[in-house]
């Protein structure tokens, strides 16, 4: 299974050169997926499928399987829902609910209260309150980063930050 991933890492494929380093990560990952997501990264990340064949199988465009493969990496890569679940005692289950709808599954705000049943006021205020927490522990450590930094790299922190 090794030999697969490092196979994987090598590939260049749909502009997915950007996870090369991270295939671990993503693989340790997969299982928080449900459905046909986990299935296709599976497939990418496990058995070594091109976006071609997965394609053929789904009955889609290749360039559809690769975009959506290169979403799916990179929602967990960012590590959103990873801070959720570290501080899920902040959270409520429903709010977790939301958090992996829209941080992992990467559902707009108006699909998942159609998919709850809950207002799209109410999913908005989740969302900020999900944000709020998980964008205050990246910059707590963003913080400390600087306190301890030359002056170069606290300038390309704020520099980073500004952006």
């Amino acid at each position: 299974m090794h030999v697969k991933r490092t196979v994987i890492a090598e590939r260049d494929a749909g502009g997915l050169s950007d996870f090369r380093g991270q295939v671990e990560v993503l693989a340790s990952r997969v299982g928080l997926l449900r459905g046909e997501d986990r299935l296709l990264m599976e497939m990418y990340l496990n058995h070594g499928n091109s976006f071609r064949q997965m394609a053929r199988l789904l009955g889609v465009n290749s360039v559809t399987v690769s975009r959506r493969v290169r979403k799916l990496c990179e929602r967990l890569v960012d590590g959103e829902y990873i801070e959720c679940l570290k501080n899920r005692e902040k959270f409520t289950a429903t709010e977790m609910e939301i958090a992996k709808d829209y941080f992992l599954s990467g559902l707009s705000m108006r699909k998942i209260a159609v998919k709850r049943g809950y207002s799209r006021h109410a999913v908005k205020g989740t969302v900020r309150k999900l944000k709020a927490v998980v964008g205050g522990t990246v910059k707590g450590a963003e913080e400390k980063l600087l306190r301890g930094s030359s002056e170069n790299q606290k300038a390309n922190i704020k520099m980073k930050n500004d952006i």
